[in-house]
C-alpha cells in the first residue's frame, strides 16, 4: 500500500512539474503580446487627482551683522500668490521654523521613542 501511494505522488509530482513549465514559457511568449504596462499607465491616466502643493520655505538664511532674514518661498500651486498673502505666509512659516529650533532635543518624540527603545 505505502509503495502505491508513493508511486502515485511522485506521478502528480511530475505532472504538475509539467504543467508549470508549460504554463511559464507559454505566459513569456504571449507577455510582450499582451503588454500589460500599456494598459496600466492608461488606467492610471484616466484617474484624475488633485495634486495640492501648499506655500513652503526652501531656503532660509540669517545676516547678523545686518539682522536680516533671507528665505525662499515655494509657492506650490499657487498661481499668483499676492505679495500681503506671501509677507503673512512666509512669517507663518518663519515662526515655524524658530519654534522648532528652540525647542528642546527631548521633547521631539521621536528621540523619545529611540530612548526608549534604547533603555
Amino acid at each position: 500500500m505505502k509503495i502505491k501511494s508513493s508511486i502515485f505522488f511522485k506521478i502528480i509530482a511530475l505532472t504538475l512539474c509539467f504543467f508549470m513549465c508549460i504554463e511559464q514559457s507559454s505566459f513569456a511568449q504571449v507577455a510582450a503580446q499582451i503588454d500589460i504596462s500599456g494598459h496600466i499607465a492608461a488606467f492610471r491616466n484616466s484617474i484624475t487627482q488633485d495634486k495640492f502643493r501648499p506655500l513652503h520655505l526652501r531656503y532660509l538664511s540669517y545676516d547678523p551683522i545686518q539682522n536680516n532674514f533671507r528665505l525662499l518661498l515655494d509657492k506650490g500651486t499657487l498661481k499668483n500668490p499676492r505679495t500681503n498673502e506671501l509677507e503673512n505666509a512666509s512669517k507663518e512659516l518663519l515662526r515655524y521654523f524658530l519654534i522648532g529650533v528652540s525647542l528642546p532635543n527631548n521633547s521631539f518624540w521621536v528621540k523619545r521613542i529611540m530612548l526608549l527603545i534604547r533603555s
